[in-house]
Parts: C-alpha cells; structure tokens; sequence
C-alpha cells in the first residue's frame, strides 16, 4: 500500500465566486525559462513536484534576478515551500498572469516574492494542508499546517492573514480577492502581465547537460547506518559553487539527528567538484561539518567524504 503523502493540490471547478473544489488530478508541471525584450521570467506551470524544485532551483540559479511567473493548480507541500524560501532568499518577485490560476501549494510560492502581482482576471486561492486518501476525501494535516504557519510567519505575514490562507477544509479553495488580502495586511500590486510561451525549442528545464546546479538527493552509508542526503547546488561561474548541504535519518536509521552546513566549491583541472564547510553549520551535538569530492555524469553526483570511513556519496538531481 502507497503511503499517504502530505500534499496540497487544487484543480478548479466554480462552486461560489470565492470558493473552488479542489482535486488532486493536475497537468504535469514543467518549469521553463521565457525572455521577452530585457525581462527574463522563469515559468512554473502546472503540478508542483519534487523534480519542480530542481528545475527551479537550476533555472534561478542560471538568471540571477528573473521573475517568477506561476501558473499552477498546486502540488506537494514540501517542494512548494523550499522554493518559496528560495525566492524570498534571492528577493525575487513574483507574478500570477492575466486570466491564469495559482492555487494551494502554487499560492503559497506567490507569497513569497517581495513583490506580489496580480494580473487582469488572474485568481489566487488557499486551503489547509492535507494528507490524500486512496479513494476518499484528504484528512486535514494539523502538522502540515503547523509548517505553512510557520513559512508564513517566517515571510512576515500576520495572524490574520496566515488563518485566512488555511481556513479551508481539503475540498474547497478560498479564492482571496486583492482587497482582502491589503485588509489582511498583505501589500499586492495589480499588473497586467501576459503567460510569457515556452521557448521555440520546448518547454526545457534550465541547467546545461553536465552542470552541477540543482538539487541533488540521495544516501550515504557511515559505520552501519544509513544517513540520507539533500544538497542544493548553484553556480557562480565557469569553476566557482555554492551549496548547503542537509542530512538526517533514513527509514532504517531513524535516530539519526538532522542537521545542515553550507559549503564553498570549485571545480578541480580534472573536471572534479570539490567542496569544502563555509559558514556556521546548524549540526546536533557531536556533529562536524565535512569536506567532499566528487564527479558529475548528467544527473548522477558520485563523491567520496573527506578524511571519514563512509561509503562513497550517490545523489541524484531532481528534475
């Protein structure tokens, strides 16, 4: 049996002028970079996934500064939120485009940007988090809403306005109209703005065959238990990296303590990648940053840990 995932999805049927019945049938997501004249937008389009965040990921990385344009039914909590922690951190702002729909986990990504547009027609709409059901109606998450409270709070966003965005029970969306949201103390600006298409080659994820920006996940092995790994990845230029690197506890090892550090790399003559702890790590008692070396092969990190009795380090990128 599929565990349940903790998830927040919408697809839209009119119920009331502001409410919407959510569904957890959505267009596969794409992530694709447009240009048009001096404006470079990164489109997030359709289902929120895993392999979203790496595209965007990959994509803010390689254009510095470029807008965030959303056009999305939702999808899962968990990416939703690591990439809106990623346009609040690089100040990004962030457009719903005339006529298009950003909705549960998609709207919570429009809240991050440190301007947030609303075109002509456009709707945003919020529900709680839930956890889906095979064959029935999703189970409000009190833990996942303890999250997105704790995102928002984070964004800088009030009581209020955090109890509108999940006040919702799983099988409706609350579409909020600009007005309740400057009401509920959140700055909008109305802006006409088209969908910018998909480049004439296809709607393709930014980060060039080979390259190391991204998000990459995988497993380790130290003594006799099994750590998992999470690194993101950008690039600085032709030979400099920047990453922070997570780990924690596997489904075998589950008293593994998390923790986290950021690391500093650059790419060695022999076309390795080595990376080394920059920065106060954020690790439980006991633990120590570490220094790492590795290759890139398209979407496979094979790296080895430095100076410790680990198994090598598989991570793949998520796309």
């Amino acid at each position: 049996m599929r565990k349940p995932r903790l998830i927040l999805a919408g697809l839209l049927v009119s119920l009331a002028p502001t409410a919407l019945l959510a569904q957890t049938s959505l267009p596969p997501g794409r992530v694709y970079v447009a240009r048009d004249g001096g404006t470079t937008s990164i489109v997030i389009y359709g289902r929120i996934s895993p392999e979203t965040e790496g595209a965007f990921m990959a994509a803010a990385a390689a254009h510095r500064g470029a807008r965030v344009v959303l056009n999305s039914g939702g999808g899962s909590l968990t990416p939703a939120l690591s990439i809106g922690r990623a346009i609040r951190e690089a100040r990004l702002q962030t457009y719903v485009p005339d006529g298009s729909g950003c909705f549960s986990a998609c709207s919570l990504i429009w809240l991050a940007g440190t301007e947030r547009h609303i075109g002509q027609g456009a709707r945003i709409g919020f529900h709680a988090a839930y956890v889906a059901q095979q064959g029935g109606p999703g189970q409000v998450s009190s833990s996942g809403n303890a999250v997105i409270g704790a995102y928002l709070s984070r964004l800088g966003y009030n009581d209020g306005a955090i109890r509108l965005f999940t006040a919702a029970p799983p099988n409706q969306i609350v579409v909020v109209k600009p007005r309740q949201f400057e009401q509920n103390g959140v700055t909008v600006r109305q802006t006409a703005a088209r969908l910018p298409p998909p480049p004439a080659d296809g709607p393709a994820t930014a980060g060039a065959p080979g390259g190391f920006a991204g998000v990459w996940v995988g497993q380790y092995q130290c003594g006799k238990e099994v750590i998992t790994a999470r690194m993101s990845v950008r690039e600085e230029g032709p030979s400099r990296l920047m990453a922070k690197f997570d780990f924690g506890p596997s489904q075998g090892a589950p008293a593994i303590p998390r923790g986290s550090y950021r690391m500093r790399g650059s790419r060695l003559a022999n076309g390795a990648v080595e990376l080394t702890p920059d920065g106060a790590p954020a690790l439980p008692p006991g633990g120590r940053a570490v220094s790492m070396t590795g290759t890139v092969s398209g979407d496979t990190f094979a790296g080895q840990i430095t100076g410790e009795a680990c198994s090598p380090v598989t991570l793949r990128r998520l796309r």
